[in-house]
């Protein structure tokens, strides 16, 4: 076999490789776990993390179960704080809305998540579950 060929079938052998990594079965952030988080028995509930930037006036935030445009109305709050938080069941779609004011203009963000538990018996000293996709950005990122 040439040279050629040997390289030509390493980097199909690579390919695979690298094609069943991307598609395997497992969550690539799996590998990221903090075993502080872990929880040993199933969480019904999951605390969403919400980032906003209030900068001069209150923000109202709005979280509504599924979709927008479904307009079920879970929770809304005010605050003037840089982050809040939520309680909300898992294994759900909540789509979260941030109302902001500033210089008489009215401006939205919106972003969607689903918590969900992940069971983990494998990176942590116990088997135990673990809370993913908790972390929400509605910060304005600029204005006109």
């Amino acid at each position: 076999m040439t040279p050629a060929k040997h390289f030509k079938l390493l980097r199909i052998i690579l390919f695979f490789l690298l094609f069943t990594i991307f598609f395997s079965c497992e969550e690539l952030d799996s590998l990221l776990i903090n075993c502080a988080d872990c929880r040993s028995e199933e969480p019904l509930n999951a605390s969403l993390k919400i980032e906003i930037n209030p900068g001069d006036g209150n923000v109202t935030i709005n979280v509504f179960e599924g979709r927008l445009e479904d307009s079920l109305l879970y929770d809304s709050r005010t605050t003037t704080a840089l982050k809040a938080e939520i309680s909300v069941p898992v294994n759900k779609s909540y789509t979260l809305t941030a109302e902001y004011s500033k210089s008489g203009k009215h401006y939205f963000t919106v972003n969607s998540v689903t918590p969900h538990a992940i069971y983990d018996k494998d990176h942590c000293d116990v088997p135990c579950y673990i809370l993913k996709d908790v972390d929400v950005d509605l910060r304005l990122k600029y204005t006109k």
